[in-house]
């Protein structure tokens, strides 16, 4: 390769990695992080050469100066509550933390920490996992995240227990500069153990801003998982995820992520089935609009036998907006009776909006059932004729369809408060769509 066209790609690379070479060490994963900044000397951020980044450009990130995060002063937090809801709550505000909210009768075994104030025990069980599933040289944005972020939250469920109400991960950017935020979860549930989790994201102004987070789930034998993530921080934030999940036996889980904006939002979910008779749901829905740009990109593999996966991804794409979506299935040799299926389906409300679509199925067993499938269409004009026809106004019709639409992705995530929250915000959406 010429290092002479290279040279500007490294030199662009290095100013934004330097933007994040700040911050005090976490009191754990040391061994990991020295490997993240080994690997950071000789990274280059991927371009649309690169193949599961073809259709996202990151000029809107590195083409900013991100500063450090501000101080927050005292102002409300009401845009991150979810009315009605009961649920424990540890609170973010421009990346650090500002509250941990228990509500009564919460169970002293159950750990909801952040990084900055953990006690012994969950030292020891982040030094044990912290990076675990993530390596640390997977790729740029991870490695950024394992060598100089040092905020984040530690979610431990021990074994047989059933948290009753949901865990609220609530983040709120409040600034009037441009800033960047590492954020990283670590949430494992133990045996026979269940625990719903919702992680919101909301803005307050339309300043740019830069979220990358790593989040790592494990989930054990017989457990279940439910873990709905809600992007709403404002048109010019962008959003960079890398969630890897690992599932044991006979374990359940059901993700769901719902984007209404963002200037870019790449979200990454890789989800490895290693036991037999363990199920992964995956649902995601977005809603866009002007420029906003949405890119999801998942992987299932099936590595045990007798596993099964559904997933489905809806989107409404208007403005000149652009939707990404690239679905990777994989099964295993050993993993025969594995039962996965894979839909993304996508309404265009302009000429000028896009999506690009890569459903993919990996098959290395003979004894299995897979589909994948993506369709691609504009909103469906009988129906909106029939409703005009009812007395409904044409907005309002719209409105209802693609409130129908999206709304079964979130439908499941057997959260009322969580679900009408979601439906209102949407319809909110739709009111500044044309």
């Amino acid at each position: 390769m010429n290092l002479a066209m290279n040279s500007p790609i490294k030199e662009t690379t290095k100013a934004f990695i330097s933007q994040f070479e700040t911050g005090e060490a976490l009191p754990f994963g040391e061994t990991k992080r020295q490997q993240a900044v080994g690997f950071l000397q000789n990274a280059v951020l991927p371009g649309q050469k690169t193949e599961d980044w073809k259709y996202t450009s990151l000029m809107p990130i590195t083409t900013k100066e991100f500063q450090q995060p501000e101080n927050y002063a005292s102002r409300s937090l009401d845009i991150c509550n979810i009315p009605n809801l009961e649920a424990h709550t540890i609170v973010f505000v421009n990346g650090a933390l500002h509250s941990v909210n228990m509500l009564p009768g919460f169970d002293s075994d159950l750990m909801i920490q952040s990084f900055g104030s953990m006690n012994e025990t969950a030292q020891i069980i982040a030094e044990k996992y912290f990076a675990h599933l993530t390596p640390p040289d997977l790729d740029i944005f991870t490695a950024l995240n394992t060598a100089y972020g040092n905020k984040g939250t530690m979610i431990f469920v021990p074994a047989k227990r059933q948290v009753q109400k949901p865990i609220h991960i609530q983040h709120l950017t409040d600034t009037n500069i441009p800033i960047g935020i590492q954020h990283r979860n670590l949430v494992i549930v133990w045996e026979e153990s269940s625990v719903t989790i919702l992680e919101t994201y909301h803005g307050t102004k339309q300043n740019s801003t830069f979220r990358n987070q790593v989040t790592e789930v494990i989930v054990a034998e017989n457990a279940s998982l439910s873990y709905f993530k809600f992007q709403h921080e404002g048109r010019n934030a962008s959003h960079i995820e890398q969630c890897n999940v690992m599932q044991q036996a006979n374990s359940q889980t059901a993700f769901f992520t719902v984007s209404l904006s963002g200037e870019i939002i790449r979200n990454t979910l890789r989800i490895r089935i290693n036991g037999e008779g363990a199920h992964a749901g995956l649902k995601g829905g977005y809603l866009l609009d002007n420029i906003e740009h949405v890119d999801n990109y998942t992987e299932v593999h099936h590595i045990k036998p007798h596993s099964t996966s559904n997933e489905l991804y809806k989107g409404i794409i208007g403005g000149q907006a652009t939707a990404v979506f690239s679905g990777k299935i994989q099964v295993y040799p050993d993993a025969q009776k594995t039962q996965a299926y894979q839909s993304n389906k996508s309404v265009l409300l302009t000429d000028t909006a896009n999506v690009y679509t890569k459903p993919q199925l990996e098959i290395y067993a003979d004894d299995v059932k897979c589909s994948h499938g993506a369709t691609t269409g504009q909103i469906n004009e009988e129906a909106l004729y029939y409703m005009m026809t009812r007395g409904i106004s044409k907005t309002e019709a719209r409105k209802l369809l693609i409130g129908a639409f999206l709304e079964e992705i979130f439908n499941e995530f057997g959260v009322k408060e969580v679900e009408e929250y979601v439906h209102r915000c949407i319809q909110e959406k739709m009111d500044s769509i044309h």
